[in-house]
């Protein structure tokens, strides 16, 4: 595993006491993803990483964005024991029973994307690397929020080719297929100083895809963070 850090999540650093076990110690190789539900709002969920309570998590999916609290080797306190020492925990806030919104969908894509080309998901089959809470244990987390064949086929959908992701980098700024690199790369960088962070942006809409080949299109059109 060589990154720990997903460049597609905001870092919000939580409690560097909820991570890892005094007689475990604080990594561990990881082997899988318990996706939760916070039920409830961003707020109360950051409230409660920040709080005494003994729960911690990895990464937290508002729809708005995605927020990374601690390295994906670290073991935080989400799932019961085994589980946190395998398995990457994702709290995706909101109601009970309420269905992630599209834009939680396409970010929890992208984070399993990554999770993906970092080794963590090897298989991408429902209780072999990828879990919920209640198949650790006894809980009604996440009470079928989590759009699991849709996930699963999204993530064993072949990668886009560099060819693929600059056409739709394209597409998306409202340029014509046959447009020349160079002209892209000219108003992506007006855009840019204009305030806005087209990293950001391109990558947001591209979060179906492939983050590699994104980072990689983004570094040719020298527009990396």
């Amino acid at each position: 595993m060589t990154e720990d850090w997903f460049g597609g999540a905001i870092k919000r650093p939580g409690p560097a006491w909820k991570a890892g076990y005094t007689v475990f110690g604080r990594t561990s190789q990881k082997t899988g993803v318990v996706d939760h539900s916070a039920e409830g709002p961003l707020e109360a969920t950051l409230g409660v990483l920040d709080s005494w309570r003994t729960a911690s998590w990895h990464f937290t999916n508002d729809g708005l964005a995605l927020y990374q609290h601690y390295p994906i080797t670290d073991v935080c306190w989400h799932a019961g024991f085994e589980a946190n020492k395998k398995c990457v925990g994702v709290e995706n806030t909101g109601r009970k029973d309420e269905p992630l919104t599209e834009s939680q969908y396409l970010h929890l894509l992208a984070l399993h994307r990554w999770l993906k080309s970092v080794g963590v998901l090897t298989v991408c089959e429902r209780r072999v690397d990828l879990w919920e809470h209640n198949e650790w244990m006894a809980t009604d987390c996440p009470s079928g929020r989590i759009p699991w064949d849709r996930l699963i086929a999204d993530l064993k959908e072949k990668d886009m080719t560099d060819g693929e992701v600059k056409q739709t980098i394209k597409e998306l700024l409202g340029f014509g297929p046959d447009t020349p690199d160079k002209e892209v790369i000219r108003d992506m960088k007006k855009v840019r100083f204009q305030g806005l962070i087209v990293t950001e942006a391109v990558g947001l809409a591209l979060v179906g895809k492939d983050w590699k080949r994104v980072r990689e299109i983004m570094d040719f059109f020298n527009l990396g963070r």
